[in-house]
């Protein structure tokens, strides 16, 4: 949702309504209900709230999630924690993925809501914390990588793997590298190099070394830079 549009999905934003006016719009039919709520989320005040907090418990999807981004955008949304909170373990991937955006804004910009925190996380299921690569504490690690390495459901994993990839730092690089060197997919074989060519020593040059032959171009490609990389930082193998 952009800052302040004047025209959402071809209609005017009614800016100059009245709340009430924008209550009975939300409740209309579409494209005016979309934007009449981002008209609301440039509406201050406790009445505009109001009706977003209705919406997001709205039993239609579309409405939850359009209620979230205003909140996201809305800038006392901050006043509708627990709603985006509530939001975060939504049962459609969709409102899931806006409220994650809106509660990294509110992370950035607001000293009041703390997405990170043990309340906003214990509602998240293991499937859709994934979503929250913006939101990535150190802590996560351990059930990030059971998941990509355990979990039965090949969308869990690719997400975990995605997140873990984002996420690597100097704590958990190497279990990682570990894992990623040999794996079958040449995409984290290929992030097994980025991290070596960040953080690796001399002793991952020989691992390296044997990614240069890996069957894919690409791999090869990105382990070669990693080796040319280590060894303009002057990392040798030991002797």
């Amino acid at each position: 949702m952009q800052n302040r549009p004047e025209v959402w999905n071809g209609v005017q934003v009614p800016y100059g309504a009245t709340v009430e006016e924008l209550a009975h719009l939300v409740d209309g039919p579409i494209p005016a209900r979309w934007a009449a709520f981002v008209a609301l989320a440039h509406t201050h005040g406790e009445p505009a709230l109001a009706v977003l907090r209705a919406s997001a418990e709205s039993p239609d999807p579309h409405v939850r999630r359009i209620a979230v981004e205003a909140i996201g955008i809305h800038p006392e949304g901050n006043r509708l924690d627990a709603v985006l909170c509530r939001l975060l373990s939504d049962a459609h991937g969709t409102v899931v993925r806006s409220a994650c955006e809106a509660a990294a804004v509110k992370r950035d910009g607001c000293t009041r809501f703390d997405p990170s925190s043990d309340r906003c996380r214990g509602g998240i299921d293991s499937r859709r914390k994934f979503a929250l690569r913006t939101l990535w504490q150190e802590s996560d690690f351990d059930r990030v990588f059971r998941a990509f390495s355990s979990d039965g459901s090949t969308d869990v994993r690719k997400e975990a793997a995605w997140t873990l990839q984002s996420n690597a730092s100097p704590a958990t690089w190497r279990r990682l590298f570990e894992v990623w060197r040999a794996d079958s997919l040449p995409r984290h074989r290929g992030w097994a190099c980025d991290l070596a060519s960040a953080y690796g020593d001399s002793d991952v040059l020989a691992d390296l070394r044997g990614l240069v032959n890996d069957i894919d171009g690409h791999v090869r490609e990105r382990a070669a830079q990693a080796v040319r990389d280590l060894e303009t930082r002057g990392v040798t193998e030991a002797p």
